[in-house]
């Protein structure tokens, strides 16, 4: 059979994405008004690039993770207010969840990214309010999220190597708390607050390419 006039131009494969990062973060805005801001944790990038130009690579991003901020208290046992003051621990996490759009660049020793999305933060707050087990405030929140994220791989051996990013994440939440463990929530009076706000993050780990 005749050859066509005009070969047509091969189509290249998508290019995939996937890392598994250690995630050292810091809460801030309306957080701070109950908890320490300083928080760590871990997560699971994944993109796929269907589209190439150049060097640049365009397609979807996904992310799933955990991170959390603890921190001691001491309190006495309401029976013994002056007695001995037992450690408990207080703590605002996050599980969150993101899908969104991605950019990779592929330079001649780096590997630049570039993700922005949405998803659900499942985010918990447990406030001690006693030396004893079992007396805690705990408040809960299923809440959309804004994330966007950047990165920098350095290949090691091949299409493996390290990874090392930062992101912010906005959380749009509705829980509204009593920044005083004692105060009534239903006093129009009472000063409350978000703790389920915003995080920032530096994470870094491990990343293959194909």
């Amino acid at each position: 059979e005749p050859e066509p006039a005009r070969a047509r131009k091969k189509r290249s494969p998508p290019s995939f994405d996937a890392a598994a990062l250690l995630r050292f973060g810091v809460m801030p805005g309306q957080t701070r008004d109950f908890n320490q801001p300083l928080a760590f944790g871990f997560g699971l990038a994944m993109s796929v690039h269907p589209w190439r130009r150049g060097r640049g690579h365009f397609g979807f991003a996904f992310f799933g993770g955990h991170i959390r901020a603890p921190q001691l208290l001491r309190l006495a046992d309401a029976s013994e207010p002056d007695g001995p003051r037992n450690p408990r621990w207080q703590t605002v996490s996050h599980t969150d969840f993101a899908l969104g759009f991605s950019l990779r660049g592929d330079l001649d020793r780096v590997v630049l990214g570039l993700e922005l999305g949405g998803g659900l933060a499942v985010s918990q707050f447990v406030r001690p309010t006693e030396a004893r087990v079992g007396g805690d405030q705990r408040y809960e929140g299923f809440d959309p999220t804004l994330r966007v994220r950047s990165s920098i791989g350095i290949p090691i051996r091949g299409q493996h190597g390290l990874v090392v990013g930062a992101a912010f994440t906005k959380i749009f939440s509705g829980t509204l708390v009593p920044v005083d463990p004692t105060a009534d929530p239903d006093d129009p009076n009472t000063l409350s607050s978000y703790p389920f706000d915003m995080f920032a993050e530096l994470d870094f780990g491990y990343q293959a390419r194909f």
